[in-house]
């Protein structure tokens, strides 16, 4: 068992390692072209060599912070900081992660519909807002121009349950299991990390999450953690 460990373990990091030489191509190539394309006007003059430069660094400052962004990433899956559990208001804390996504599209309604009887919960407050920020964002781009987030929370068996449903495109059945895998994204961008930190952090918190139809449209991500 422990060899079969070891190998899937060296299987998944080899498959991280080709998605950050993926992703960090993607922005090297724009770069490049962008400083060839500077040169070759600095070379040639002309009346449009302000232009051209100045439309070249732009290029290279957004793909430079693409990358940057990329490599914050990277790092903090690969370095989640150690877990810091305290007794939280979770309603409280919800409602501060969807404060951050208030009017930040006309179409979209999000809020929290707490039910639970207890006031404190233990938990890392700083991770479990950066899971629901991230699963909250997650339901934003699923909804489109138009839709309805909502974080419950609820008692639930040994402990306490987060639920954040939208009213998005939802998700297919092929892709569930795949979906808190360090490589799987079905975005078409960025890193694919976003829902297997949310995974990490739930698992640091011995919780389990999994996603759900919401009827009668959309996807709803649950969280159970024990409430010890």
């Amino acid at each position: 068992i422990t060899d079969q460990l070891a190998d899937q373990r060296r299987a998944a990091w080899s498959d991280i390692a080709r998605r950050i030489a993926h992703e960090i191509k993607n922005p090297l190539t724009p770069i490049r072209l962008s400083a060839e394309r500077i040169a070759r006007r600095l070379r040639a003059g002309g009346p449009d060599l302000p232009e051209t430069i100045e439309r070249g660094t732009k290029v290279i400052v957004d793909e430079v912070g693409v990358l940057k962004s990329l490599v914050d990433e990277f790092s903090r899956f690969a370095r989640l900081p150690e877990m810091k559990p305290e007794p939280v208001d979770l309603a409280a804390l919800a409602a501060s992660a969807v404060r951050l996504f208030e009017g930040v599209r006309d179409g979209i309604d999000v809020r929290v519909d707490s039910r639970l009887s207890r006031d404190r919960v233990l938990l890392d407050p700083e991770q479990i807002k950066r899971v629901l920020i991230n699963l909250i964002d997650n339901a934003l781009e699923a909804c489109g121009p138009a839709g309805q987030i909502v974080v419950r929370l609820s008692d639930g068996p040994g402990g306490v349950t987060i639920e954040v449903a939208d009213t998005g495109r939802g998700i297919p059945l092929r892709d569930r299991e795949k979906l808190f895998l360090p490589d799987f994204t079905t975005k078409g961008r960025g890193t694919g990390l976003g829902l297997a930190i949310v995974s990490r952090i739930v698992a640091d918190h011995n919780g389990t999450i999994r996603v759900e139809d919401n009827r009668p449209r959309g996807a709803r991500f649950i969280i159970e953690l024990p409430a010890a």
